[in-house]
């Protein structure tokens, strides 16, 4: 083997061991880019984890991913704390352009996708203070309601409120409470002494997520909401 074809040889195989090795690298700084953007967009976060499936320089250019997968911990985005979230992402279509001209990996499409989080008493208690805090309450999650303890000062003495009632999904961003059951001082009053005002006395708590799912799912434990975000 002459020189010149060894030299040829040997600058081919570095070529295409740069390549190799540049595409390996491609899945972890895309997840870099991800795991920037979501960064931007949590108003606050403990843990955050993110993963992308192996991809090469055609998937990169056409600005496909096959899956990513997400995990955080104590995680907000503007809305109520969640206490664990994990993200399942499939066929995803980004803007590649953004992504290597302003490091932005905004997500334009989803294939079959899904969220997993958990919701606290706890943190929804610190929305409660945060957004209403002229409301003395204090929310309590259990095996299908929603109960709220606060106090009402009547001819100067605190008296004991308690209320109960349901969580419903709006528009898939968001739960609304309204109570329904009331008791005062022990003793249950008519609901139809508040049903006029039931309306007026509903919070609601925004479910910040930044991916364009729909809410399927709410489901009540003892002292948390396991909520599920899908699109099939």
């Amino acid at each position: 083997m002459t020189i010149k074809r060894r030299s040829a040889l040997i600058v081919l195989f570095g070529a295409v061991f740069c390549l190799v090795a540049s595409q390996a690298a491609l899945a972890p700084s895309i997840g870099a880019w991800l795991r920037r953007d979501l960064e931007q967009q949590a108003s606050s976060y403990r843990s955050l984890e993110v993963k992308v499936a192996p991809l090469g320089w055609w998937s990169l250019f056409r600005g496909r991913l096959s899956g990513v997968e997400i995990k955080a911990g104590q995680i907000s985005f503007g809305g109520v704390r969640l206490d664990s979230m994990q993200v399942d992402l499939r066929e995803i279509k980004f803007n590649t352009w953004g992504l290597l001209t302003r490091g932005s990996a905004r997500i334009s499409a989803l294939g079959p996708s899904r969220i997993q989080a958990r919701v606290t008493d706890a943190a929804l208690n610190a929305y409660r203070r945060s957004a209403y805090p002229s409301v003395p309450a204090i929310f309590h999650i259990g095996s299908g309601r929603i109960s709220v303890t606060g106090s009402l000062n009547l001819l100067g003495n605190n008296v004991v409120v308690n209320a109960s009632g349901w969580l419903n999904a709006i528009q898939g961003d968001r739960l609304r409470f309204v109570p329904r059951n009331f008791e005062v001082a022990g003793r249950k009053l008519p609901s139809q002494w508040f049903s006029t005002y039931s309306e007026q006395l509903a919070l609601e708590f925004p479910l910040a997520i930044p991916l364009p799912l729909p809410l399927q799912q709410v489901n009540l434990g003892n002292g948390f909401l396991d909520l599920v975000w899908a699109n099939r």
